[in-house]
């Protein structure tokens, strides 16, 4: 089974809100029914502020802990402050929320994308994750590592009210998109393999695009292969050989 959107938050095509100015923000009622992962995109203003705190509750379980595992992460430089970074909760059950706290108030945008056919022991491996900052480039260009037909590459492209015009996910399919707040973000997903586009409609120095490799849970090199030779077994001390 290939991966796959089940749905994404907040819902629209693409979908916007989920943003403010606050040291905790909550994206309520995420239903995560048919999928076997759900992946957090957040952006964020603020050189020294940082994330301390993501997790799933309030009638949602997730494996290890209802704590979601940091993917990837990018911060620009202090006079543009911008911030990316790509969480996985994986093997999700009931609908609750998902929560982030940081280490001060700031403003952030964020958006969740339920997926469907997921590696079940590890949905997101670190070191295929990559990102890049767009200084000077538009568009941005990245591939995540060891990608296969099966396999989905999902993040998001932000950057900071001051530093440019309206980031977009340009390839594959755009599910999040605000500019209300000091943090411009835009969130998608691209099917199979190859690269992943961000762009803008004016230069941004302060651009970060964060991308991460959803791997298949069969046929995309998520687990172990195992070649099967059928011949007449033999039992040795209870064990078939």
């Amino acid at each position: 089974m290939a991966v796959a959107e089940v749905r994404h938050y907040p819902a629209g095509t693409p979908g916007s809100g989920n943003v403010g100015d606050a040291a905790t923000f909550t994206l309520a009622s995420v239903n995560p029914s048919g999928g076997s992962a759900i992946l957090l995109m957040i952006g964020w203003e603020g050189w020294t502020t940082t994330i301390t705190a993501v997790t799933c509750g309030n009638g949602m379980t997730c494996a290890g802990g209802n704590i979601g595992t940091l993917v990837k992460d990018q911060h620009n430089n202090p006079s543009n402050s911008a911030n990316s970074a790509v969480y996985v909760f994986n093997a999700p059950v009931g609908t609750g929320d998902l929560v982030v706290t940081f280490s001060t108030t700031t403003q952030y945008a964020a958006s969740a994308i339920v997926v469907s056919g997921s590696d079940p022991s590890t949905p997101c491996p670190t070191g295929d994750a990559v990102a890049a900052m767009g200084d000077g480039v538009n568009p941005i260009v990245v591939t995540p590592s060891n990608l296969t037909s099966n396999d989905m590459a999902a993040g998001l492209v932000t950057h900071t009210s001051n530093q440019g015009a309206n980031p977009h996910w340009s390839t594959g399919t755009e599910v999040y998109f605000d500019t209300s707040t000091a943090t411009l973000m835009s969130a998608g997903y691209h099917l199979g393999t190859g690269s992943v586009t961000g762009t803008a409609s004016s230069y941004a120095t302060s651009s970060i695009m964060v991308a991460v490799r959803v791997v298949s849970a069969v046929g995309g090199g998520g687990g172990a292969a195992y070649n099967i030779v059928l011949g007449e077994p033999t039992v040795a001390g209870g064990v078939i050989n």
